[in-house]
């Protein structure tokens, strides 16, 4: 309930437009990254109990890739963590160029790899 809570004020009119095509590469993105946002969190931390948070490389990154202001990727997350933590989704770079293509573009800059 609290996660549609979060989408509809996400949604909300009088917010800034968000598209499909962002929400999914979102999801996409941070399902595909879950190891190096456990990376830095503190060595005690269990996704279990409470919800990552976004180091400024993958917020950064996040923002690159899904063409969002760096200051809405904070919002997406608290909106759709729930579904972008529990969706298994591995790409490979034959299996979607143009999705793989994002780490080209904007990862290696901040030092996030395939």
């Amino acid at each position: 309930m609290a996660d549609s809570h979060h989408l509809s004020r996400l949604l909300a009119p009088g917010q800034p437009t968000v598209s499909l095509t962002q929400i999914l590469k979102f999801v996409g993105y941070i399902a595909q990254l879950k190891d190096d946002i456990l990376l830095a969190q503190p060595a005690n931390f269990s996704p279990t109990r409470s919800r990552p948070v976004l180091p400024p490389t993958i917020q950064t990154f996040i923002a690159n890739a899904c063409d969002l202001p760096v200051h809405l990727v904070n919002r997406f997350w608290i909106a759709l963590a729930p579904t972008a933590w529990n969706t298994d989704i591995r790409f490979s770079p034959t299996q979607s160029p143009s999705f793989m293509s994002a780490y080209v573009t904007f990862g290696y800059q901040v030092g996030l790899g395939t």
